[in-house]
């Protein structure tokens, strides 16, 4: 029961993230996308099965996550500011954490850097209004602002 409670809680994450996840064989052809993704790409979640990567991902830019920040052998982590044509052919930037699998298959999460800031600048202006002390930090702990 408890496995199937899981399977409930990730297929419901799934489907209701405002992030884009996509998920592809080890052949990099996409074998599933959530409605985020397929709305950022413009495919319906049929017409992405199947498609290669290339056929979306414009350039990358590796930044690889050392295998000890992750606490994973069996897999590898990238994080990456990648290019995404539509199907309509436009183009955006999304920075991308790429999850190697150890039997080949990707997971992709990723996020529209111009939507991201939009949905940074009212916390920004709350911040600034705030008479209280509110700070940001990396993931290191350093303070970045």
């Amino acid at each position: 029961m408890q496995g199937r409670a899981g399977d409930v809680c990730f297929r419901n994450l799934f489907e209701n993230l405002e992030i884009g996840v996509l998920l592809a064989d080890s052949a990099i052809h996409f074998v599933d996308a959530n409605p985020s993704a397929c709305r950022m790409l413009g495919y319906s979640r049929d017409e992405l099965s199947g498609l290669n990567a290339s056929d979306v991902v414009v350039k990358a830019e590796p930044r690889p996550i050392t295998p000890a920040s992750i606490g994973s052998k069996s897999a590898s982590i990238d994080w990456q500011e990648q290019q995404f044509r539509r199907r309509d052919g436009l183009v955006f930037s999304a920075d991308t954490m790429s999850i190697a699998m150890a039997d080949g298959s990707r997971l992709s999460i990723f996020r529209e850097i111009g939507l991201a800031q939009l949905h940074c600048e009212p916390l920004a202006a709350t911040a600034d209004a705030s008479l209280d002390a509110i700070f940001d930090e990396d993931l290191n702990g350093i303070v970045t602002s």
